[in-house]
């Protein structure tokens, strides 16, 4: 246990960038901008990675073989703060205008799909041991945007990640590295 130190532990919630991806992932410093925040979040955020393995084995138990077939590797998080260019993140068919003050979304038409993927950032508040997730993809759920007499409208955000690079990774995970932003 000596090698467990309080500082391994994770703790609180954070922050969520948002840039169009473009093919590489960009320094740290360079997404962490307050430019490229794209909403306040609330109910937390949460990163879920699931193999698929297949195992199979011969009928007298004598051999037996698995083998890893897929993955899925998704990235949720609940969007409080909600501005006409949050809705660009959450379906490709979003277009925004703003005339005298006014945003105005219009979301729908195939013809509209815009084809593009998003790199989303997080960055852990915690102050012993932030965290930072990576992912490129785009919005699998679609949104539900309620409204409450008792407590702010939040949209979910359900991004099933990509491949980023040529290797195939999906996730980019940093544990322990200062917070810039």
């Amino acid at each position: 246990m000596s090698r467990l130190k309080k500082e391994q532990v994770v703790l609180g919630s954070g922050k969520l960038y948002h840039k169009e991806f473009t093919g590489t992932i960009p320094a740290n410093e360079e997404i962490e901008t307050e430019e490229n925040i794209i909403a306040a979040i609330k109910g937390g955020s949460v990163l879920t990675y699931t193999p698929t393995i297949v195992t199979d084995q011969s009928d007298l138990g004598e051999v037996s073989v698995s083998i890893f077939q897929s993955e899925e590797a998704t990235f949720k998080s609940g969007l409080m703060t909600i501005i006409g260019d949050t809705f660009k993140t959450l379906t490709s068919t979003a277009r925004v205008t703003t005339e005298d003050g006014v945003e105005t979304v219009l979301i729908g038409g195939a013809d509209n799909h815009d084809g593009k993927s998003h790199l989303f950032h997080f960055v852990n508040s915690n102050k012993l041991r932030p965290v930072r997730v990576t992912v490129v993809g785009v919005n699998h759920k679609g949104f539900e945007l309620s409204f409450k007499q008792d407590g702010a409208a939040v949209v979910d955000l359900e991004v099933k990640a990509e491949a980023m690079d040529d290797s195939g990774t999906k996730i980019k995970l940093q544990l322990g590295s200062k917070v810039s932003a």
